[in-house]
Formats: structure tokens, sequence, C-alpha cells
């Protein structure tokens, strides 16, 4: 829909450095700028100051206080409305190494292999990284690549000045459900076992709790035989060696003859009993992948699980119903046929823009994501992994609107839905102050008009 990108021509001033290594200030003056989904300011103001959005104004800046006196704001006029860059809470724009390893770990998180923030620290990453970047792109959510059920950890991204992407927000742990219907629901079994594991062992580490206390205590007790147990046999020893001087002698063999008269012999006296050391609780092995689950049981993690399958589905409403988790919905090509379910738990779904035409049976995309809509489901769209949809989210999105779906909805699936999905809601998805300085200046109706231009702005 849309027309081929060309960056703006900016060329703001400032010194200090962000944490993402933008450095200037200056002002954006726009005929308009669309805040966020139903909100709308014109004309606008908007000052970027270190990669982030300072202020957001109908009328200009003034002078600030600078060591030499007032310093006059930098303002770059542009013909157009604004709008804040997209966020893919789908995306594959993963460091080399990690694309490349073969046997990824199901704990291991994307955060831990992102390149350093200094120039040709992944050139490939950038180069990729700095096309979709010029296609209105902002943040994304890199999913994380294990193989099995169990994925690893996955990651919120926004980019720096080098184009390379730096974690922002704690990253969700990632399962796939995916396959055909049988393996998807093999794979939903094996979920829900982990899950089910994950609450055994738990409960067998608290059991271990219970009974080191109770060890303890023995052991306590235990010193205290013992204490008595060595008084005890000290002080048998020296009656025994008492008893072995002469006069004792005499008076042990006379008693020994009587006790032969009596037909009795005297029982021999085995004096104290050592007790026995109380033997030490086995404590639970620990697991890494076990103490992620843990993590989103606790709440201290989200989740988000790859599923399309109908059945698979079912299964992540099921953990959602039995353990109160709050997961992410990743794929559901099926998930219109659970629209209504999927809404009362209020389980977000995260559907790819460019769709399998086999996924979905004979429901379009546009008719599963209205059916979710309607339901009340919360959608973000994605590139679903794909550098050639991320490249292609407007043209996309535009083909969805001509088919029948809400501009504002689906503007809305593109910024701030999948921002909060992703952990950067006050980061990214608005014109906001705070927030990311990456964004889109269109020059039509909206930056879905196949007839009018776009470009992008990323910050200095």
């Amino acid at each position: 829909m849309a027309s081929p990108v060309t960056a703006l021509p900016f060329s703001p001033q400032g010194e200090e450095e962000s944490a993402l290594g933008y450095t200037r200030e200056y002002t954006i003056q726009a005929d308009a700028a669309w805040l966020e989904p139903g909100k709308t300011l014109a004309p606008a103001y908007v000052t970027i100051r270190q990669g982030r959005i300072a202020r957001v104004s109908t009328r200009p800046p003034g002078p600030r206080r600078g060591p030499f006196g007032a310093i006059e704001p930098t303002i770059l006029k542009v013909e157009g409305t604004l709008a804040p860059g997209m966020v893919d809470a789908w995306s594959r724009l993963l460091p080399a190494d990690l694309l490349n390893d073969r046997n990824p770990l199901a704990h291991a998180e994307v955060a831990d292999s992102l390149p350093l923030q200094r120039p040709g620290a992944d050139a490939a990453l950038a180069a990729r990284v700095g096309a979709l970047r010029e296609q209105g792109l902002a943040a994304a959510y890199l999913a994380a690549v294990a193989g099995g059920v169990q994925r690893g950890v996955g990651s919120a991204v926004e980019f720096s000045v080098h184009d390379l992407p730096v974690a922002y927000a704690e990253g969700k742990l990632e399962f796939a459900l995916s396959g055909d219907r049988l393996g998807a629901q093999s794979a939903a079994r094996k979920l829900t076992a982990a899950f089910v594991d994950a609450e055994a062992w738990r409960e067998s580490l608290d059991d271990y709790q219970e009974k080191l206390t109770k060890y303890e205590e023995s052991l306590e007790k235990y010193h205290k035989d013992l204490d008595k147990y060595i008084e005890e046999k000290e002080k048998k020893e020296a009656e025994e060696s008492s008893e072995q001087a002469p006069g004792r002698l005499q008076e042990e063999s006379g008693d020994k003859d009587k006790s032969k008269e009596k037909g009795k012999a005297k029982p021999e006296d085995k004096g104290p009993k050592m007790p026995t050391r109380p033997k030490r609780p086995v404590e639970p092995r620990p697991s890494t992948v076990r103490n992620l689950i843990l993590d989103v049981l606790d709440g201290k993690r989200g989740v988000r699980v790859v599923a399309d399958d109908r059945s698979a589905i079912e299964a992540v409403i099921a953990l959602h119903d039995e353990y109160d988790l709050e997961p992410v919905l990743v794929g559901g090509a099926e998930a219109d046929l659970l629209a209504e379910e999927l809404a009362d738990a209020e389980i977000p779904v995260v559907l790819a823009l460019r769709a399998d035409p086999a996924v979905g049976g004979q429901r379009t995309l546009v008719q599963r994501y209205n059916t979710l809509i309607e339901a009340g489901v919360v959608v973000a769209l994605a590139s679903g992994g794909s550098d050639g949809s991320a490249a292609m989210m407007l043209t996309l999105a535009g083909e969805l609107i001509a088919a029948g779906a809400d501009a504002e909805q689906v503007w809305a699936s593109l910024t701030t839905v999948p921002a909060g999905l992703c952990g950067l809601g006050q980061r990214n998805g608005r014109i906001a102050s705070g927030h990311s300085g990456s964004m889109i200046l269109f020059q039509g109706s909206s930056p879905f008009d196949a007839s009018a231009s776009f470009r992008t702005h990323k910050p200095k």
C-alpha cells in the first residue's frame, strides 16, 4: 500500500549521550501527530532528546538556559502527520551466533546473546535492523529459538544508534505447541506435564523443608543422647577398672562360685547403647528449566505460547484457568474458533500479518482478526518472524483494512497493543513524553494511504 521509504533529512544538535547512543536534541514541527489510536494533535511540536520524546505540544518550545546564556531550540519543519513507530511483537531479528546455534538451550535467554553496542559488532544484523527501521519499525520482540516445547526466554528490544537491538523489559518464557494436529496435541500434553512437574517439585521441596526441620530436631536430640552415652560409657569403664583391684578379684571369685552352686550364670552387662545418627533428607535437585516455569507460576515472569491448533489453544486456556497465568497466545490460527473463551480469560493474541493460506482453513486473516476483535480479544499484528513480512507491515496492514478491518483498530494492533504485550508500553507505541523518538511521517489520510508517501525518522 505504501510507497518506498526515505529517511527524514534531520540534523539535530545536542551533547548528552543516552543509553541507546543518541545524543542530540531538537524539535520536529509537523502539521499533526497521531499520538495514539483515537487521539490526534494539530499542529504538533515534538521535542526529542537523547532518542526519546521529551515534549509534545501545539506550541513551539522556548529557549533553554545554557552555560553561556539562552539557547534557541532547533526546530525542523516537515509537512505531514507524525505517528509512532511500529512494534513487531513476533520477530526473528536475532544475532548471528544465536541463529547459527544448532542446539540452543531451552533455558537460554536471547538478551544474553545480543551483540555489544559498537559499530561492526554484528554487521549482518545491523543491516537487517536498519532496513526495517526505514520501514517504520521502532521496537520488536525477539522470539527464542530452542527446539522442543520449551523454547527459552525471548527479549523485547529497542534499537541503538548502531542499529543493534538493546534489551528492555524482562523477557518472557516461550513455549511452542506447533506442528500438525497430533503433534500439537502431544506438545500440549508435554506443556501441561511440565507445569504439573514444576508444581510437584515445589511440593517435594516443601516436604523436604519439613523433613529438614525434623532432621535438625532429631540431630539435636542425637547429640544430647550421644553425650549421655559417652558419659555413661566412661562411668562404666571407670567401674570396671575399679573392679580389677586384688581384693575385688577374690570377692568376685567367691561370687562366681556361689553362682555356680545355684546353677545360675550372672548376665553380662553390655552397658549403654550408642544412639543412631539420623539420616539427612535428600534435597530435590534444582533445574534451571523448571525454575523458569516456577517464575511463571509465581508471576515473576510472563509466558508466550505459540499455538495454532484448536486443541493446543484449549490447553493454553486450561493452563490459564488452572494456574492463574497471563499468557500471550502467538500464532492463533484457530483462535477465532475460541474467541469468546479467550476474551473471558483475557488472553491476548499475536497474529502474523502474512498468514499461510492453509492456516485457519477457509477463514481469511481479516475474518479471523475481526472475529477476535468483536469478541473483545486484545490482538496484535506482527511479521510472524519473517524479515520480508516485517518490511511490508504497513502494506499488509493496508490490505487488511481494504478487506474490511477497522483502520483505527489495525493501527492500535501495530503500535500500542504490541508495545503493551512486549512490556514496552511505557517506551513505545505512542507519541508521548519518555517514548521512542522513532516515528513515521505520512502525507496522506493515514499511514495506509497507498496514494501518498511516508518517511521515517530515526533519532540521532
